[in-house]
C-alpha cells in the first residue's frame, strides 16, 4: 500500500486544524445580554472575550457545550451576580477573567464544576462577602 502525499497532506491538515483556537470577541459592542450569542458561539471556540460592555449577570445557559473552551473573559462590564454552576459546561476552561466588575458576593456554587480551572481573576470588584467552600474543587 502507497501513501500519496495528497493523503498526507490532507491527514495533516485536519490535525492541523483541530489544534487550531478559535476565538469569539464582542469587545466594546454595548451589550448587555450574552443569551442571545448562545446560538451564535461555534463548538469550537476555545477562547470567549465580552470585555468592555454592560453585562451586569453571568447565565448558566450561556457557556453550556462548549467543550473546548480555555478562556473567559468578562473584564470590564458590570457583572454584579453569576448563576450557580454558570461555567460547568465547559471541562477544559482554564481561565476567567472578571476583573473591574461589580461582584460584592462570591457564593460556593458559582465556579464549580470547573476541574480545570488554574486562574480566576477578580481584582478590581466589590466583594464584601466569600461563602465557605467557595473555590473547593
Amino acid at each position: 500500500m502507497y501513501v500519496t502525499l495528497s493523503t498526507l497532506a490532507s491527514v495533516f491538515g485536519v490535525i492541523t486544524a483541530l489544534h487550531e483556537t478559535t476565538t469569539f470577541d464582542k469587545y466594546n459592542q454595548g451589550i448587555t445580554d450574552m443569551t442571545i450569542f448562545i446560538n451564535l458561539i461555534p463548538l469550537n471556540t476555545t477562547k470567549i472575550k465580552f470585555n468592555e460592555n454592560s453585562i451586569s449577570h453571568v447565565n448558566r445557559s450561556v457557556f453550556q457545550n462548549l467543550p473546548y473552551l480555555n478562556v473567559i473573559k468578562l473584564e470590564k462590564n458590570l457583572v454584579s451576580s453569576i448563576d450557580d454552576w454558570a461555567f460547568s459546561g465547559t471541562p477544559t476552561l482554564t481561565t476567567i477573567g472578571l476583573t473591574n466588575n461589580k461582584l460584592q458576593v462570591i457564593r460556593r456554587r458559582m465556579f464549580s464544576g470547573l476541574p480545570k480551572l488554574n486562574f480566576l481573576f477578580l481584582m478590581k470588584n466589590q466583594i464584601s462577602m466569600i461563602e465557605d467552600e467557595s473555590f473547593k474543587v
